[in-house]
């Protein structure tokens, strides 16, 4: 990105979030950026953005890939690159739901059968999700066989 389109990052508070991510993944190239339809574009962001940012935004990034002073050079090597790193994230983030699910679901196998409602001692504690449980039961083990804290 730092190559090809530096003044992407003043768009958005994080080049990953999902807004972001997904106009990369559709404009991947900032000479397409600099000549998409304003209203296609505010379309685009408004409907990733929850209604979050539509036309300012739009007109904004537009700007920006009109003027930017990065790499022509090469440039389509870069663009294709910027493609398969955007895919390659966006399946790491899948593989990790996927991963969390099956962790949640052992998670479940440990409850005892006869209390669906049990819960263990450590998911009492505000902001300990079912995956850090998890991992500490993985590295603790028992917690009982500890006879205090």
């Amino acid at each position: 990105m730092d190559r090809i389109f530096p003044e992407y990052q003043q768009c958005f508070s994080s080049v990953f979030i999902r807004t972001s991510t997904e106009l990369l993944k559709c404009y991947s190239d900032p000479a397409e950026l600099a000549e998409v339809d304003l209203s296609e574009l505010s379309s685009f962001l408004a409907e990733h953005s929850r209604g979050q940012l539509g036309k300012d935004r739009a007109r904004q990034i537009r700007h920006l890939a009109q003027g930017t002073f990065g790499i022509n050079l090469a440039r389509d090597a870069f663009t294709l690159q910027l493609k398969l790193l955007m895919e390659q994230i966006e399946f790491i983030v899948e593989q990790i739901k996927v991963i969390e699910e099956a962790i949640t679901r052992v998670l479940e196998e440990f409850r005892p059968q006869p209390d669906p409602g049990y819960r263990h001692v450590l998911e009492t504690i505000p902001g300990l999700g079912p995956i850090l449980v998890a991992a500490i039961i993985g590295e603790v083990g028992d917690i009982n066989r500890f006879p205090k804290a």
